[in-house]
């Protein structure tokens, strides 16, 4: 007997394929006790940690605002909590800033590549070319596909992953972005703006590596 426990976000496309016999769904309140209780928890070690090794300052109100930003999405705390301890002081964004943002994923994303990518004409020529072939990608895209697709030469490529590297899960398998909701936001130009990734493009330049 093999018993699996699978988590997901509320994607009906993908829920749909579970409506099988033997499948038992149990809807996750984000806006549970049990579920905040456990995000307090989280906020709290992690907060616990950055002001023992004096990454931030030690301030009574932290936890409170984090988790009143949060408001029960783990990735979002997770995501903010990492930002809050970017060791790049240049890309760090404070708990002030923070809470003049929307609450939410989009808001978040835009001021993270706000602080990374003040150049423009850099982001165009060196990191947009790797993220139209990362949100195309159905999986992990091994370094050298992402090499060839991307049209850039292997130093500029190296570069464009360095600076992206926050953003990037790496495995044997290949390079993927961390989360499905980094690609939904670059995928939307009326959200992403001038930061927006092309699905289009992506598929035709992974398109020509493979053919090549």
């Amino acid at each position: 007997l093999i018993l699996l426990n699978v988590t997901s976000r509320p994607d009906q496309a993908l829920i749909a394929r579970f409506r099988i016999d033997g499948v038992q769904r149990h809807h996750l309140d984000a806006s549970g006790n049990q579920n905040n209780e456990d995000l307090v928890s989280y906020i709290k070690e992690r907060v616990r940690v950055m002001v023992d090794k004096q990454v931030i300052p030690d301030h009574s109100g932290t936890i409170h605002k984090l988790s009143e930003l949060a408001a029960g999405n783990f990735l979002y705390a997770k995501t903010t909590l990492d930002v809050l301890g970017n060791i790049e002081s240049e890309y760090c964004l404070s708990l002030d800033e923070l809470g003049k943002l929307p609450a939410n994923l989009g808001g978040l994303y835009y001021a993270m590549f706000s602080k990374r990518f003040c150049d423009m004409d850099k982001y165009e020529i060196e990191v947009l070319p790797l993220l139209d072939c990362l949100v195309a990608a159905l999986g992990p895209l091994p370094e050298k596909v992402l090499l060839v697709a991307s049209k850039l030469d292997q130093r500029t490529t190296q570069k464009g992953l360095l600076i992206l590297s926050q953003y990037i899960d790496k495995n044997d398998a290949g390079l993927r972005l961390f989360h499905q909701s980094l690609v939904d936001w670059l995928s939307d130009h009326q959200i992403s703006a001038k930061y927006a990734a092309s699905l289009s493009n992506g598929h035709k330049r992974l398109a020509e590596a493979c053919w090549s």
